[in-house]
């Protein structure tokens, strides 16, 4: 695809005929499209971020190998590099917490993130409402920093609390990027405008897309 959309980019310079190349490059995205249709967030693995001193280790390790006379040969270099990943793969996976809970910053709010039972939870008690751009931010921001302290590719819970529009955008963002398991949603005790519902039935068409549960539940009163 690269090789192409340079040819394409040059000919067109030079005033070179390029017809073949553009149809080439039709072909080359169409069957690039056709491959990715069939990916699934199912497939992602995470890992869990251990300490820097443990991410030198393991950099000196591979260096070490790759320079030793006997270990740096192919095969043997082959050997000991997987051997090293397999070892850093388990590690890591094993290193996953079970019990914990963090906060992670949405603005000037904090979202709730809990583990328990090896299931991870987001408590949301207005953040998501609050934070403008929630499509980037759930993917730049919550995403991967959730994966990097927990270690985990998917969220099991989501309970939700005061929703408005940007909450249901960073709801649908988040049923997108990852694998939801629940939401739980509270009953609106207020009117939505036409943005909100509209975000609003965007979210619930992503949730029976990605088949994800939605629980409709009831605010307490000391809300």
């Amino acid at each position: 695809f690269l090789l192409c959309s340079s040819l394409i980019f040059f000919t067109e310079l030079l005033g070179i005929p390029n017809s073949a190349l553009i149809f080439l490059l039709d072909k080359v995205t169409v069957l690039w499209s056709y491959c990715l249709s069939w990916g699934n967030k199912g497939w992602l693995i995470g890992f869990y971020k251990p300490s820097i001193l443990i991410l030198i280790a393991i950099t000196v390790l591979a260096f070490l190998i790759m320079h030793h006379k006997r270990l740096g040969r192919l095969y043997p270099s082959i050997f000991c590099l997987s051997l090293l990943l397999g070892a850093t793969t388990c590690y890591l996976k094993l290193n996953c917490p079970h019990e914990t809970l963090f906060h992670i910053d949405c603005g000037k709010n904090k979202v709730l993130i809990l583990i328990k039972n090896k299931k991870v939870i987001i408590k949301d008690q207005g953040a998501f409402a609050k934070k403008l751009s929630p499509d980037s931010w759930v993917q730049f921001t919550l995403l991967p920093e959730l994966m990097q302290k927990t270690g985990r590719t998917t969220i099991d819970q989501i309970i939700v609390e005061r929703p408005n529009t940007l909450t249901f955008e960073a709801l649908s963002s988040l049923c997108q990027h990852t694998q939801v398991t629940l939401i739980e949603l509270p009953y609106f005790n207020t009117e939505l405008t036409k943005a909100g519902w509209r975000a609003f039935f965007e979210l619930k068409r992503m949730i029976k897309q990605e088949d994800t549960t939605l629980k409709r539940t009831h605010l307490q009163s000391s809300q």
